[in-house]
C-alpha cells in the first residue's frame, strides 16, 4: 500500500489477464514472442489497473538519468520534425541522451512506450500524444511517479502541465482574416480529428474568422469525387491532416 492506494503489481496483471507472471514480463521487456491475443490482454489488463513497471530492483539505489524520451505519432510530419531537432540540439548541449520511439496513433503502443520509459527512470519524457481524452492514465503517472511529462502540440483535457506548442488559434485566425481583406471567399480547411487540442484550435481559428460554418474536408471525402466539385481557392491543411 502506498498512502492508501494500491499499487498494481505484475501478479495483478497476470490475474487479471489470466496468464504467468512471466507472460507478462514478456510482454513489458519485449523479450519473447507472444501471440496477439495473448498481448492484447495484458495490454487491456496493464491499462486497467493503470500498473507502470518498474525496471530496477527496489533494493538498489536509483541515481540521477541522464535519459530522455520523445513519443511522437509518427516522424513524416514536419512540425514534429522541428520540435525533434529542438529537443535534440538542446539535450546533447546538456549532456542528455535522447531515446525516439513513434506510437503510430496506437493509443495502446503509446501506453506501453510510456510506461516502459517510467519503468526506466528517464529523467523526462517529451509526447505528442494520441490519447489527449485520457486524463485519468496522465493523471496517474503524475501523482506516483517522479518523471516529467512535457506534452507538444496536443494538450491533454483538464489537466495543468507542462506544454509547448503553437498557437493555432491565433494563427490560422489571423491567415484567414488577411485573405478575406484581400477579396478571398472560398477557402477551405483540411484538419485531423477535431478531438485533438491543436486541431480544435485551428478550426475554432478558422470558423471564427470566417464567422460562417466552417468547410471541413476530412480523409473520408478525399476520392475521385473531389474534382467533380469546385475546389477552394485556398486550402489551410493542418499537421493532424496528413
Amino acid at each position: 500500500m502506498n498512502g492508501g492506494i494500491h499499487m498494481a503489481t505484475q501478479k495483478d496483471v497476470a490475474a487479471r489477464a489470466g496468464v504467468s507472471i512471466a507472460a507478462v514480463s514478456y510482454c513489458i521487456n519485449g523479450t519473447h514472442n507472444l501471440n496477439p491475443e495473448t498481448r492484447a490482454r495484458i495490454q487491456n489488463a496493464i491499462k486497467e489497473l493503470n500498473y507502470i513497471p518498474n525496471s530496477q530492483a527496489r533494493n538498489l539505489k536509483r541515481q540521477a538519468s541522464r535519459e530522455l524520451c520523445a513519443i511522437f505519432p509518427d516522424l513524416e510530419n514536419l512540425c514534429y520534425n522541428e520540435f525533434l531537432k529542438g529537443i535534440l540540439m538542446k539535450a546533447e548541449s546538456s549532456n542528455y541522451s535522447l531515446n525516439i520511439s513513434c506510437s503510430y496513433n496506437d493509443i495502446s503502443q503509446e501506453q506501453m512506450l510510456i510506461t516502459n520509459a517510467v519503468s526506466k527512470h528517464y529523467a523526462g519524457i517529451f509526447l505528442v500524444t494520441c490519447q489527449p481524452q485520457n486524463t485519468k492514465f496522465f493523471q496517474n503517472i503524475q501523482q506516483h511517479h517522479p518523471i516529467e511529462l512535457v506534452f507538444l502540440e496536443r494538450l491533454p483535457d483538464k489537466m495543468d502541465v507542462i506544454y509547448y506548442g503553437f498557437d493555432n488559434y491565433k494563427t490560422l485566425h489571423y491567415l484567414t482574416s488577411q485573405l478575406i481583406k484581400n477579396g478571398y471567399r472560398d477557402i477551405a480547411l483540411l484538419t485531423g480529428s477535431g478531438r485533438h487540442f491543436s486541431e480544435s484550435e485551428c478550426i475554432s481559428g478558422f470558423q471564427d474568422a470566417m464567422e460562417l460554418p466552417v468547410f471541413r474536408l476530412t480523409k473520408a471525402v478525399r476520392s475521385p469525387l473531389i474534382p467533380q466539385r469546385k475546389l477552394p481557392s485556398v486550402l489551410f491543411c493542418t499537421p493532424g491532416s496528413t
